[in-house]
């Protein structure tokens, strides 16, 4: 430190040479004035006078210490100074990082952040802002004035459609004279929410939330809300709130009209007691209410309820919840009601049509495993289940095919009524398929009670049927296994009466056949014979034989009709009897009857040139559709002259005059072939056909001419067919004579042609040629 000038050893200062106490730093100044005035008062006698040597020493000394003092309080002001920039620049370097902070935290919130200064400028704009915005951070880093910001925002079409209150709003330049909060649509459709904070200098902070996702939402909860209220309002579907001492709280129209009120006041009004007043069973109220407080809500708890007002019995199905408060305690039910009552009535429906025919009304075939299964299972076989009988309607087929699937219905519906009257000791009846039915019979009834039930029953079942305004013999069969000796469950006792059944069957209709064990062989026939029946044709199995049809007076050859004949590999020669109505109930027919009229008009045309031949059309074959332009084809194939083929229907597939079958008739006769009746007197017949219809010849069935000699009865028919096809121009063909004598006798009753082993069995159609040339197709007259 430099040393600072004072006064010389031997002078006496005077006060001018002393240190000045006229300073600036009141700190030192205090320091001289109290240093002065300690030397001042040292150098002073008692007297006041001041000894002059001695003041001299003494101002030196003191000068001396005021330096000293002066250099030690300058060295301490340094330091102080030092410090004191140290603690500004701490101080600046917590204000820097607090701004960082600040900005950081600001940039970091969802929300837009802008402060205003007195002066209008912004110092503080989070990235927030600049984005909800769009801002150019170039600008705002600038520290720009309101007026720069706004003039931007202006040049972006910021504000083009805004109204008139914020075109001023924008154009005023302090904060406190804008509103608190408002909002304001973007150009770019988002929403923003404003709220500004005015500061007294005129200053402040504005904050922007984009409100545009709150906005939408709020929306859609009012539309919700107002769904809710129409769905409320005008819902087909009961809603209530009621107590939890069984009042109603509120109902919704739907519920109202449900119980018979137009307003839901007056029904609210009427309801007093939930339990009482409105469940039939009031328990279902008690066990409604500890359902729902065990599990907080209940589904489709279904009850019958009255009607309140007219006290008509309905059925409904609630689904509701419990309402708790804070603390979970109930404080009201929520719930939904839909009338459930066709519903109901539609279960039961369906709950029948499970276990009954929707078309006869009885039991079906599962109804009856089911109820059969269980009487076999029953512990007091007193009760027990003692036989079961199937029943068949023959001939079914044919009259669904002909008559049309309504009458086959109504004939089924007739069948069904029948059975009921006559088996009421029945334990149950059932429809099994098409034209089966099946009988439980249980109890103490003996072999012979169960028998007569199924003879009356097939009784009933052979009377003519009335359909349609048609006469119909349909005939039936049974077929009959007890219990247990037939089989000991269900599957066993019915596949044993089927047994039985087909086994009547094949003897013949009208017979109630009591199952044996032989019977299964047959049933096996039968499977086998279905299945290799299937290409048989094709395999070449199959063959055309012809059987001659003679002058009954001269004997001479007048046609021949074509038979089909199957000799399986195995079995050999197949009865028709046994595979025709095979492929009839198969539908394996069509195709049989196609290949059969295509290969006898082959042959004929080959090997009986000129002479007529007759092909049987089975019942499916002329309902099919078609059957002209198949009959078409086969002439063309073959090369047979329209004139020489003769077509054979039977009469069950002309039980009906509709339209089609007119017109299938029609379509036949123009082709130029012949028509005939074939099996007439069987099942159906009804002298009424013959003049609806247009036919070449009449074929009278076998079993009229086997006995045509010992029944007068069956004469006198021939004879009057014979005399009405006569009258209508037709020929009447005898089928199926054996004897001298029935030829006798139906040349007597004016039949002239007939048919039979008398004459000639079918045979191959060389060998009728071959007869023909050696003219001895007359053997064997009498």
């Amino acid at each position: 430190m430099a040393a600072r000038n004072g006064p010389d050893d031997d002078s006496v200062p005077d006060r001018k040479t002393l240190p000045s106490t006229d300073t600036n730093e009141p700190f030192l100044a205090a320091r001289l004035e109290r240093l002065w005035a300690d030397q001042i008062a040292s150098a002073t006698d008692a007297n006041g006078a001041i000894a002059p040597d001695r003041l001299g020493e003494l101002v030196r000394a003191a000068y001396r210490r005021a330096a000293t003092e002066i250099d030690r309080i300058d060295e301490a002001a340094a330091r102080d100074r030092a410090r004191l920039a140290e603690e500004i620049e701490r101080l600046k370097a917590g204000l820097d990082r607090n701004r960082r902070v600040m900005r950081a935290t600001l940039d970091s919130i969802d929300q837009g952040v802008i402060m205003f200064d007195a002066d209008q400028s912004v110092p503080i704009c989070n990235r927030r802002a600049i984005e909800l915005l769009d801002l150019p951070p170039d600008l705002m880093a600038g520290n720009p004035t309101r007026d720069e910001v706004v003039a931007h925002q202006m040049r972006a079409g910021e504000f083009a459609d805004a109204d008139e209150s914020m075109r001023l709003m924008v154009a005023r330049r302090r904060l406190d004279q804008d509103p608190p909060r408002y909002e304001r649509r973007r150009p770019n459709g988002r929403i923003l929410e404003v709220r500004t904070t005015a500061l007294p200098d005129g200053g402040g902070v504005r904050t922007y939330a984009d409100v545009t996702d709150l906005r939408e939402r709020e929306s859609e909860l009012r539309r919700a809300e107002a769904e809710y209220r129409g769905l409320f309002e005008n819902a087909i579907v009961g809603f209530y709130r009621s107590s939890l001492a069984g009042r109603f709280i509120r109902a919704n129209p739907a519920l109202a009209r449900m119980n018979g009120y137009e307003d839901e006041a007056a029904f609210i009004a009427a309801m007093s007691d939930i339990g009482a007043e409105w469940y039939v069973e009031p328990g279902r109220r008690e066990a409604f209410i500890q359902r729902i407080l065990t599990t907080g809500s209940v589904g489709e708890f279904v009850s019958e309820v009255y009607r309140h007002r007219t006290r008509e019995r309905i059925w409904i199905s609630e689904t509701a919840r419990v309402v708790r408060d804070q603390d979970g305690a109930p404080l009201f039910f929520e719930g939904a009601v839909v009338d459930v009552t066709e519903r109901r009535r539609a279960d039961r429906r369906i709950a029948r049509l499970a276990l009954h025919d929707t078309l006869t009304g009885l039991a079906n075939r599962n109804h009856f495993n089911e109820t059969l299964g269980a009487a076999i299972a029953a512990p007091d076989q007193s009760d027990g289940a003692r036989a079961v009988a199937i029943i068949n309607l023959t001939r079914f087929k044919e009259v669904n095919d002909t008559l049309g699937r309504a009458a086959g219905d109504e004939l089924l519906r007739l069948a069904a009524r029948r059975i009921s009257r006559r088996a009421k000791q029945a334990a149950l009846i059932a429809r099994l398929d098409a034209d089966s039915f099946a009988l439980l019979l249980a109890g103490k009834s003996s072999d012979a009670d169960v028998g007569r039930l199924c003879e009356q029953a097939v009784r009933a079942l052979s009377r003519p049927f009335r359909v349609r305004r048609q006469r119909l013999a349909m005939g039936a069969s049974a077929g009959v296994a007890f219990f247990p000796r037939h089989g000991e469950n269900a599957d066993e006792l019915l596949r044993n009466a089927e047994a039985a059944l087909l086994a009547g069957r094949a003897s013949g209709p009208g017979l109630c056949s009591v199952y044996d064990e032989r019977m299964h062989a047959n049933i096996l026939q039968r499977r086998r014979l279905e299945a290799d029946l299937r290409g048989a044709a094709q395999r070449g199995e199959m063959s055309i034989l012809f059987q001659p049809i003679v002058d009954a007076a001269s004997a001479g050859l007048n046609s021949v009709e074509a038979l089909l004949r199957w000799r399986h590999p195995e079995l050999g020669m197949v009865p028709p009897q046994l595979f025709i109505p095979i492929a009839e109930e198969t539908s394996q027919m069509i195709a049989l009857g196609e290949w059969s009229l295509r290969t006898a008009c082959v042959e004929a045309a080959r090997e009986l040139p000129g002479v007529k031949v007759a092909v049987n059309i089975s019942p499916l074959q002329f309902r099919s559709g078609g059957l002209a332009q198949t009959v078409l084809r086969a002439l063309n194939e073959s090369g047979l002259a329209p004139e020489q083929l003769e077509l054979e229907i039977t009469e069950h597939a002309l039980l009906s005059d509709d339209p089609f079958t007119l017109q299938s008739l029609m379509e036949l006769r123009a082709i130029g072939v012949s028509l005939a009746v074939d099996d007439f007197g069987v099942g159906h017949s009804s002298f009424s056909y013959l003049l609806k219809f247009e036919f070449d010849r009449i074929k009278i069935d076998r079993t009229f001419v086997a006995d045509i000699c010992g029944s007068r009865g069956n004469a006198a028919i021939i004879r009057a067919v014979a005399n009405l096809a006569s009258d209508l121009g037709a020929e009447i063909v005898a089928e199926g004579v054996e004897t001298a004598g029935q030829l006798a006798e139906l040349r007597r009753l004016g039949c002239g042609l007939a048919q039979g082993f008398f004459f000639s069995p079918a045979r191959p159609a060389i060998e009728i040629a071959a007869d023909i040339a050696a003219g001895e197709l007359r053997r064997g007259v009498a």
